[in-house]
């Protein structure tokens, strides 16, 4: 967790890979922290949209799949939420609508624009951001988990030890839960996405205001963004 503070505040000598390890360490503490049996996190480097699912791997075994182009946009939106926690202004829902505005489909996510953030924050912000980034992502893992959890998604065959290539998700497997996923919005709708919603919050409940604040921002965050996050919307119907 330190570690990961000091990437975020920008020691000098972090390195992009170093933090991308670390952000990945904070997705796997998260799904061990949800109590389904044998689920692990994989990775899908390789995808300009940012996505979280949950899906059965080729094995059977239950897994969150989140794109790196989530956990940048959650950098980014933790980076927000810090700044205007520290400043009192409205950057997440400038940058939301930022998003909504000029986002083009099948396109690399666009940053917060030059200017997004104030400068004279800086010394309190890369903390505040970091313990935001991890509020957020546990919520994610849990909210995915919750669909293996509560019988949304069924694995056949959950194991506690997995392989060493498990974490890399392939193309086969992306194409199938992707199929699986839409048809599983499709048919939940509303009554799923609360369910999963509610799963997540239980999990979050001790975790103090700070926390529930950030998971309120990025919540509102995502909605009114929506129509610049094309699969995730597709996959994530408002509760």
């Amino acid at each position: 967790m330190l570690l990961f503070v000091v990437l975020v505040a920008g020691a000098a000598g972090a390195s992009a890979r170093d933090e991308a390890v670390v952000r990945r360490q904070v997705a796997e503490e998260a799904a061990a922290e949800t109590g389904v049996v044998g689920l692990y996190v994989a990775f899908d480097d390789r995808a300009l949209d940012p996505y979280a699912m949950a899906a059965c791997d080729d094995d059977g075994d239950p897994v969150v799949v989140i794109s790196e182009a989530l956990l940048t946009l959650v950098d980014d939106v933790s980076t927000t939420i810090a700044n205007d926690a520290a400043t009192g202004g409205k950057t997440t829902d400038a940058y939301a609508s930022f998003l909504a505005a000029e986002q083009r489909p099948r396109a690399r996510l666009l940053a917060p624009p030059p200017g997004t953030f104030d400068r004279r924050a800086a010394p309190v912000i890369g903390a505040r951001a970091a313990a935001a980034f991890v509020d957020i992502v546990r919520w994610i893992v849990a909210r995915e988990a919750a669909l293996h959890a509560l019988g949304f998604v069924a694995c056949p065959a959950p194991t506690a030890t997995h392989e060493a290539g498990d974490a890399v998700w392939t193309d086969d497997e992306r194409a199938r839960a992707f199929a699986a996923a839409r048809t599983r919005a499709q048919k939940e709708g509303a009554a799923g996405a609360r369910a999963a919603d509610r799963f997540a919050d239980e999990r979050a409940r001790d975790r103090g205001p700070e926390s529930d604040a950030t998971r309120a921002a990025f919540r509102a965050f995502i909605d009114r963004a929506r129509p610049a996050l094309g699969v995730y919307a597709a996959l994530h119907p408002r509760p």
